[in-house]
């Protein structure tokens, strides 16, 4: 420790009565002193006078000087309202007691690198003045302080913390900071507190907070970084909170992430972080990309009542729910072309929430009401979709009841599970990049819920959809294999097998028929129209063999058109077998 002498008959009367009230252990109120009920707004150079002025050197005098220090009474020095027209400096001190400087006017910067402090800190509602880009107003670089430590209502240029330890909480609520904040390598035993700020960057790397992690209603005008970080409670940042850039990665959050009612005009980056509860990003605002890659959410993540430009949750796990609204939460909404990332996204519930259009159904005119009696709904999915790898066990309004789960709101709907199917066919399509995984992920879903219709009616129209897909990237050939499958068997899905007996009925019609009108001779066959029919459906079913037909014997076309018969009825009954063997599924 520095040698430090200021003797006291050098103290002016300002200082001189501080001690005498730090000695009688009451706080050394120069507000009160002068009969003000207030205090001076500590911004605003106007009532701070020489009568305010404390010096740095006195400060030094009775914090860190033996035959001061020894004197002062566990109250610890508590001064409210004074001026400190010069550099403070307590780098690498020890003070047994609590320091409070709180409401001070501060012209110069606060250094108070590597200080000890066995109780509170506080500067609640001081200001540093000098406004330099580059000072660093206050510095608490490896600072230890075991109690709480107060920054509220402070106003400053930068402030470094960082590999400090807080042996208690952090309470910087509506606290000013034009510059940076950093608060890199922090340890804080209890919770960080930093309700109602105006912050501008902060660089949060490497800390770790033992309580809750509180930036609700604060206002961050520039980047927020918040990486490698661990929170054992609750990460709040809500309640009229308003954002630019920011991101947390690779950080852990043990209680819930609630970004409520907040505003986000930049990109919000979160990767590669875990949440041992719940994620709440619900009826708030984000201008730009939203990116929530690859994360373990333990419990459900809640996006009701937003707005998104679009929103990235690539390779994030939901252990719980997802869930775009509910009977009680708004629907998501979503800008113009937005999009909805869900590649290699696993969630055990999916659930949302529509509601009905009211506007749009009333203006709509008689005539298209009679044409067209679907009800127009607002959805809360985005125009695109990307679901490739998105992977679910449930749709919301199932719960193990096969009735239809009803909305408490007549205007509304839950029930994804039992709406008809082409709003699911209609979400598929939403994925405008084709691929058959989330048509089988859909359909393992109504059948798993016991719903064959369904999932046979999904699985159709993936193939139908590969079809496609095959005509547009010229492969003629899969798209002509496909095309016959659907047209004879329906890919041997549910009923669809039954389009095989159509045609064999077709086939069978047709050929008694062109057998009657024909005049081809009539040996070995009677000559009758249903021995014709019979004979047409020898024809056609392979291997099956009514009678013996060794002595017609017909000529020209009619012949031509039983040959073609007779291979069409052996490409169907292979069609048939296959599907029956499950080949027709299969990719």
């Amino acid at each position: 420790m520095t040698h430090i002498e200021f003797p006291q008959d050098l103290w002016s009367e300002t200082e001189n009565w501080i001690w005498q009230e730090i000695c009688s252990g009451r706080i050394a109120d120069l507000n009160k002193r002068e009969g003000r009920n207030e205090p001076l707004d500590t911004t605003n150079s106007k009532g701070w006078n020489e009568k305010r002025k404390v010096r740095s050197n006195f400060l030094k005098q009775i914090l860190l000087r033996q035959a001061h220090c020894s004197a002062i009474p566990h109250e610890g020095v508590r001064i409210i309202g004074a001026l400190f027209t010069e550099e403070i400096n307590l780098d690498h001190g020890r003070l047994a007691y609590q320091l409070w400087l709180e409401h001070c006017r501060f012209e110069k910067a606060i250094s108070l690198k590597g200080l000890q402090i066995d109780s509170w800190f506080s500067l609640e509602g001081s200001t540093v003045v000098d406004q330099n880009e580059k000072v660093i107003s206050l510095d608490l670089n490896g600072a230890k302080i075991t109690g709480i430590v107060g920054l509220g209502g402070c106003t400053f240029m930068n402030v470094n913390l960082i590999a400090s330890s807080f042996g208690s909480q952090l309470s910087m609520n509506k606290a000013t900071i034009f510059g940076d904040l950093i608060m890199n390598g922090i340890r804080i035993t209890q919770s960080l507190l930093a309700k109602e700020a105006n912050l501008n960057n902060v660089n949060f790397i490497g800390s770790t907070i033992g309580g809750q992690f509180n930036l609700n209603g604060t206002t961050i005008s520039g980047d927020i970084l918040i990486n490698v970080i661990e929170v054992e409670q609750a990460l709040l940042m809500g309640m009229g909170a308003n954002f630019n850039n920011m991101k947390l990665i690779g950080s852990k959050v043990r209680g819930d992430l609630i970004l409520n009612n907040a505003r986000i005009t930049g990109n919000l980056d979160i990767e590669s972080s875990s949440f041992h509860e719940n994620v709440y990003i619900t009826a708030s605002i984000f201008e730009k990309t939203t990116h929530l890659i690859f994360a373990h959410i333990a419990r459900n993540l809640n996006l009701s009542g937003s707005k998104f430009a679009n929103l990235d949750l690539s390779g994030t796990r939901i252990e719980g729910e997802l869930s775009l609204g509910s009977d009680e939460k708004s629907r998501t909404q979503w800008n113009e072309n937005a999009q909805l990332n869900l590649r290699n996204v696993f969630a055990n519930t999916l659930q949302d929430r529509r509601d009905l259009d009211e506007k749009q159904n009333k203006s709509n005119a008689w005539w298209k009401k009679l044409h067209c009696k679907q009800e127009i709904w607002e959805e809360s999915w985005p125009p695109k979709l990307q679901l490739d790898g998105f992977i679910y066990h449930r749709l919301g309004g199932f719960n193990e009841n096969p009735e239809p789960i009803k909305c408490s709101h007549d205007n509304c709907d839950i029930d994804m599970q039992n709406r008809n199917i082409q709003w699911h066919i209609n979400w598929l399509d939403r994925d405008l990049t084709y691929s058959p995984q989330p048509y089988e992920q859909l359909a393992s879903v109504f059948r798993s819920s016991g719903n064959l219709i369904k999932a046979n009616r999904i699985l159709y129209e993936n193939r139908k959809r590969a079809r496609t897909e095959a005509w547009r990237k010229g492969e003629y050939s899969r798209w002509l294999g496909s095309s016959l499958l659907n047209w004879t068997i329906g890919y041997g899905l549910g009923a669809r097998y039954f389009r095989a007996l159509l045609w064999v009925i077709a086939l069978t019609v047709t050929g008694a028929f062109i057998l009657h009108f024909s005049g081809q001779p009539a040996n070995g066959l009677d000559s009758g129209l249903a021995a014709k029919a019979v004979y047409s459906l020898d024809q056609i079913l392979p291997i099956v063999e009514f009678e013996k037909y060794n002595n017609v014997k017909l000529t020209g076309g009619v012949a031509y058109y039983f040959y073609m018969q007779k291979l069409f009825g052996w490409v169907l009954g292979s069609f048939l077998i296959a599907g029956l063997a499950g080949l027709t599924q299969k990719r």
